[in-house]
């Protein structure tokens, strides 16, 4: 089995794992994903916040965005264009949200555009179908945040449910596949760069 085979293989059993997780689980464990993410020392003290809109049974961010917005924090949105291009504007509220791509929730190009280049300390929260120990991700295949994360300078951190973390490494293409900073569950940081 090629790389793209394995990646296709590992997407469809993670899907499946994470669609079977009960919806008040998946409730519960993305209101802990929001928690833990508020108490991590990245959070703390970064200026931006860089988020998604979940789609299907994504862990749901909006305890975490919430606080962000009430923290003060900058909050940008992502934006999906044409050959796997990602970019992220800042928002005001979920007003400034329409459905875009996929039925995804997506910014405005009139509002704010981040600057990639800009601050070291700014968070990025990653959506994954899975992530290893060893902060390797499997997305939904598209490289948009591959290529994003190519350029960040802030901290990157991968969330995803428990059961969707691998004890084996999932495979990666050195040349595209990015890894997150760190990993974060409902149980907490999972695995994190030394």
């Amino acid at each position: 089995m090629d790389l793209r085979e394995q990646k296709s293989a590992l997407r469809r059993e993670y899907a499946k794992i994470r669609d079977s997780l009960p919806e008040k689980q998946r409730e519960k464990a993305s209101l802990a994903i929001c928690k833990n993410l508020l108490d991590t020392v990245s959070f703390e003290f970064c200026e931006n916040v860089l988020v998604y809109s979940a789609i299907k049974s994504e862990p749901d961010l909006k305890y975490f965005i919430d606080a962000a917005f009430e923290a003060g924090k900058g909050v940008y949105f992502p934006k999906t264009y044409p050959k796997g291009i990602l970019k992220f504007y800042k928002v005001s509220s979920y007003a400034d949200l329409v459905p875009g791509a996929f039925g995804i929730l997506e910014p405005s190009e009139i509002l704010p555009l981040y600057d990639v280049s800009g601050e070291k300390n700014d968070l990025c929260v990653v959506p994954g179908l899975c992530f290893d120990l060893e902060r390797g991700r499997i997305g939904y295949g598209k490289g948009y945040y591959d290529r994003f994360l190519k350029n960040f300078r802030g901290i990157s951190v991968g969330v995803c449910f428990d059961a969707c973390i691998s004890e084996s490494a999932l495979p990666a293409e050195k040349r595209y596949d990015r890894s997150v900073d760190f990993t974060l569950t409902e149980m907490g940081i999972k695995s994190i760069v030394c």
